[in-house]
């Protein structure tokens, strides 16, 4: 209802609604308007976007909430960036602990921790105690303390991670326990994640290792509702497809053998992936090929519609 008052207000009244409603711009506040802003995007609605992105810089700007959301996305990326350039040779534990030892922020640290836990092993802490043997005074202090970071942040990733594992063994139990289990499954997909996922693909490769054909069959029933329930749309299916066609002449072979699916709703869908690819700043190749893709549809398109 907020963001609804905000979107819909004056300009010029904007900023006195905000400090009025001050506690309830939170991170879940922001977290909601991103999902809204990609929603109204996926939907097509780009003047309706455009105005939610406006209103969320206002919100970022003028808001304690939003400043150090963006200074926290800032070293985020930071910390994105960096691991892809010490990873663009191969990376090594000596390049990890340097990125490390350069953070700036405990934000950036958690991050780079994040994305690269298999790279926080024992040889890892061994050349990090090296490191602080190697030095003293002030340096060491700080590499110890960087260490004992390190070392908690590790512990928390590991202890979620196996609580998420747990959780996913509970439900899946609970599903094949069902006496119908495809209906069950279908009703628990919004509490299907990655571990669910890796949990069940664990336990279909040891049932299939025991022999037990009764447990692997209730798994697939499972396997087979997720898969159909994560099918990409046909129009995706189409666009993937298309990508992977090196020349126009193919593109134009394959939009002629499948006119009937060539539809305005499919053209509006291919124009939002499109324009997605290009806003998430996605590889100039991908962007061109959607792009040659789109132009080589709407033409199609329009040489059907003119010839009926």
């Amino acid at each position: 209802k907020l963001i609804e008052r905000l979107a819909m207000a004056a300009p010029d009244s904007r900023l006195e609604i905000i400090a009025q409603e001050g506690d309830q711009i939170d991170e879940e506040f922001f977290q909601l308007m991103s999902r809204l802003i990609q929603l109204t995007m996926g939907q097509g609605d780009e003047e309706g976007a455009r105005k939610l992105i406006e209103l969320q810089k206002l919100l970022v700007e003028n808001t304690k909430v939003g400043k150090d959301l963006e200074e926290k996305t800032k070293e985020i990326d930071a910390a994105i960036k960096s691991l892809q350039e010490a990873s663009k040779d191969g990376l090594t534990r000596e390049k990890l602990l340097n990125l490390i030892i350069e953070a700036k922020t405990d934000t950036r640290l958690a991050m780079l921790v994040n994305l690269a836990r298999q790279g926080f092993d024992y040889t890892f802490f061994e050349i990090l105690t090296n490191r602080i043997n190697e030095s003293s005074g002030e340096q060491q202090k700080r590499l110890s303390e960087i260490r004992d970071k390190i070392l908690t942040m590790t512990r928390e990733i590991d202890q979620a991670i196996q609580a998420e594992m747990d959780r996913a063994r509970s439900l899946l139990q609970k599903i094949i326990s069902s006496s119908n289990i495809e209906e069950e499954a279908r009703q628990k997909l919004d509490q299907v994640s990655d571990y669910f996922v890796e949990v069940l693909k664990a336990e279909v490769e040891a049932a299939r290792k025991s022999g037990d054909l009764a447990r692997l069959g209730k798994l697939q029933q499972v396997s087979s509702v997720i898969q159909d329930a994560t099918a990409p749309p046909p129009e995706i299916q189409l666009i993937e497809e298309m990508l992977s066609i090196e020349d126009d002449k193919g593109i134009q072979e394959f939009l002629s053998e499948n006119e009937q699916e060539i539809t305005p709703e499919f053209l509006q869908i291919l124009n939002n992936v499109m324009q997605q690819s290009e806003q998430q700043g996605q590889s100039k190749e991908l962007v061109g090929r959607l792009q040659k893709i789109y132009r080589l549809a709407l033409k199609h398109s329009m040489r059907v519609n003119l010839s009926k």
